[in-house]
Protein backbone atom coordinates (compact mmCIF):
# COMPACT_ATOMS: atom_id res chain seq x y z
CA UNK A 1 0.00 0.00 0.00
CA UNK A 2 3.07 2.31 0.66
CA UNK A 3 3.94 1.77 -2.78
CA UNK A 4 0.36 2.41 -3.96
CA UNK A 5 0.47 5.65 -2.05
CA UNK A 6 3.62 6.88 -3.78
CA UNK A 7 2.60 6.50 -7.19
CA UNK A 8 -0.58 8.71 -6.44
CA UNK A 9 1.48 11.01 -4.98
CA UNK A 10 4.18 11.08 -7.93
CA UNK A 11 1.08 10.95 -10.28
CA UNK A 12 -0.15 14.19 -9.05
CA UNK A 13 2.61 15.75 -8.60
CA UNK A 14 3.62 15.09 -12.54
CA UNK A 15 0.04 16.29 -13.26
CA UNK A 16 0.64 19.39 -12.27
CA UNK A 17 4.09 20.16 -13.33
CA UNK A 18 3.98 22.22 -16.95
CA UNK A 19 7.68 22.45 -17.49
CA UNK A 20 11.27 21.93 -16.24
CA UNK A 21 12.20 25.92 -16.78
CA UNK A 22 14.60 27.02 -18.89
CA UNK A 23 18.10 27.48 -18.05
CA UNK A 24 17.53 30.66 -15.71
CA UNK A 25 14.22 29.25 -13.49
CA UNK A 26 14.75 25.69 -12.65
CA UNK A 27 11.34 23.99 -11.86
CA UNK A 28 8.35 25.25 -12.74
CA UNK A 29 4.81 24.13 -11.26
CA UNK A 30 1.62 24.96 -12.61
CA UNK A 31 -0.24 26.31 -16.38
CA UNK A 32 1.62 29.04 -17.86
CA UNK A 33 -0.33 30.89 -20.60
CA UNK A 34 2.23 32.92 -22.60
CA UNK A 35 0.72 36.34 -23.19
CA UNK A 36 0.47 36.82 -27.00
CA UNK A 37 1.94 40.25 -28.63
CA UNK A 38 -1.28 41.81 -28.79
CA UNK A 39 -1.59 41.63 -25.09
CA UNK A 40 1.20 44.56 -24.85
CA UNK A 41 -0.40 47.84 -23.69
CA UNK A 42 1.28 51.03 -23.75
CA UNK A 43 -0.31 53.20 -21.18
CA UNK A 44 -2.36 55.90 -22.06
CA UNK A 45 -0.60 58.92 -22.22
CA UNK A 46 -3.62 61.10 -21.26
CA UNK A 47 -3.54 59.35 -18.39
CA UNK A 48 -0.06 59.26 -16.97
CA UNK A 49 0.80 61.52 -14.76
CA UNK A 50 2.75 63.11 -12.18
CA UNK A 51 6.00 61.42 -10.60
CA UNK A 52 4.62 57.58 -12.99
CA UNK A 53 4.80 59.54 -15.56
CA UNK A 54 8.24 61.12 -15.21
CA UNK A 55 9.21 57.56 -14.22
CA UNK A 56 8.25 55.91 -17.55
CA UNK A 57 9.33 58.87 -20.13
CA UNK A 58 12.59 58.95 -18.43
CA UNK A 59 13.61 55.16 -18.59
CA UNK A 60 14.04 52.80 -20.81
CA UNK A 61 12.66 49.82 -18.29
CA UNK A 62 10.91 50.14 -15.01
CA UNK A 63 9.96 47.84 -12.83
CA UNK A 64 7.51 48.97 -10.00
CA UNK A 65 8.03 46.33 -6.80
CA UNK A 66 8.47 45.67 -3.43
CA UNK A 67 11.65 45.27 -1.77
CA UNK A 68 10.68 42.18 0.09
CA UNK A 69 8.27 40.17 -2.85
CA UNK A 70 10.34 37.55 -4.19
CA UNK A 71 9.15 38.18 -7.62
CA UNK A 72 10.00 41.57 -7.51
CA UNK A 73 13.90 40.22 -6.11
CA UNK A 74 13.59 37.68 -8.60
CA UNK A 75 12.92 39.64 -11.83
CA UNK A 76 15.91 42.75 -10.77
CA UNK A 77 17.88 40.04 -10.20
CA UNK A 78 17.06 38.31 -13.72
CA UNK A 79 17.69 41.99 -15.67
CA UNK A 80 20.88 42.59 -13.64
CA UNK A 81 22.22 39.08 -14.38
CA UNK A 82 21.78 39.75 -18.31
CA UNK A 83 22.82 43.34 -18.23
CA UNK A 84 19.71 45.49 -18.56
CA UNK A 85 20.23 48.94 -17.24
CA UNK A 86 16.91 49.68 -15.40
CA UNK A 87 14.45 51.71 -12.92
CA UNK A 88 13.52 49.94 -9.96
CA UNK A 89 10.74 51.53 -7.57
CA UNK A 90 10.72 49.73 -4.70
CA UNK A 91 7.48 51.29 -3.40
CA UNK A 92 7.91 49.78 -0.18
CA UNK A 93 10.96 52.14 0.43
CA UNK A 94 10.41 55.37 -2.19
CA UNK A 95 8.57 58.58 -0.63
CA UNK A 96 5.99 58.30 -3.18
CA UNK A 97 6.09 54.92 -4.05
CA UNK A 98 2.31 53.75 -2.57
CA UNK A 99 1.16 56.87 -5.10
CA UNK A 100 3.22 55.30 -7.91
CA UNK A 101 2.07 51.81 -7.50
CA UNK A 102 -1.55 53.11 -7.59
CA UNK A 103 -0.98 55.27 -10.59
CA UNK A 104 0.70 52.13 -12.08
CA UNK A 105 -2.25 49.68 -11.48
CA UNK A 106 -4.77 52.49 -12.79
CA UNK A 107 -3.06 52.21 -16.10
CA UNK A 108 -2.18 48.37 -16.59
CA UNK A 109 -5.86 47.29 -14.20
CA UNK A 110 -3.90 45.06 -12.19
CA UNK A 111 -3.07 45.50 -8.49
CA UNK A 112 -0.50 42.69 -8.52
CA UNK A 113 3.18 43.90 -8.06
CA UNK A 114 6.00 43.75 -9.62
CA UNK A 115 5.12 45.17 -12.87
CA UNK A 116 7.57 45.65 -15.36
CA UNK A 117 7.35 48.48 -18.56
CA UNK A 118 9.81 48.43 -21.57
CA UNK A 119 9.82 51.47 -23.40
CA UNK A 120 6.76 53.05 -21.92
CA UNK A 121 4.67 49.01 -23.02
CA UNK A 122 3.67 47.44 -20.38
CA UNK A 123 5.24 43.69 -20.32
CA UNK A 124 3.74 42.32 -17.29
CA UNK A 125 4.94 40.42 -14.05
CA UNK A 126 8.38 38.50 -13.54
CA UNK A 127 7.33 35.76 -15.36
CA UNK A 128 5.49 37.61 -18.36
CA UNK A 129 9.41 39.45 -18.02
CA UNK A 130 11.53 36.34 -18.12
CA UNK A 131 9.47 34.96 -20.97
CA UNK A 132 9.53 37.99 -22.84
CA UNK A 133 13.66 38.03 -22.70
CA UNK A 134 13.52 34.57 -23.72
CA UNK A 135 11.40 35.37 -26.87
CA UNK A 136 13.04 38.04 -27.87
CA UNK A 137 10.08 40.50 -27.49
CA UNK A 138 12.02 42.52 -24.33
CA UNK A 139 15.01 42.32 -26.87
CA UNK A 140 13.07 44.10 -30.33
CA UNK A 141 10.94 46.57 -27.93
CA UNK A 142 14.08 48.42 -26.64
CA UNK A 143 15.32 47.98 -31.05
CA UNK A 144 11.96 49.79 -31.86
CA UNK A 145 12.67 52.33 -29.39
CA UNK A 146 16.06 52.86 -30.45
CA UNK A 147 15.26 53.02 -34.37
CA UNK A 148 12.45 55.86 -33.43
CA UNK A 149 14.51 57.69 -31.92
CA UNK A 150 16.95 57.05 -34.60
CA UNK A 151 14.36 58.45 -37.27
CA UNK A 152 13.99 55.26 -38.40
CA UNK A 153 10.62 53.99 -38.55
CA UNK A 154 9.93 50.69 -37.54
Amino acid sequence: SRKNGARVVASAVSGLLFSIGSRRLGLRIGVRVQRPLSSLRKPDSSRRGGNFGELLGGNRVVVVGRSTDPFSVRVKSFLEDENVDFKAVDVDLEEDGESIAEEAAQLTREGSLPQIFVCEEYIGGCMDTINSFDSGEFHRLLVDEDDKSDGVAS
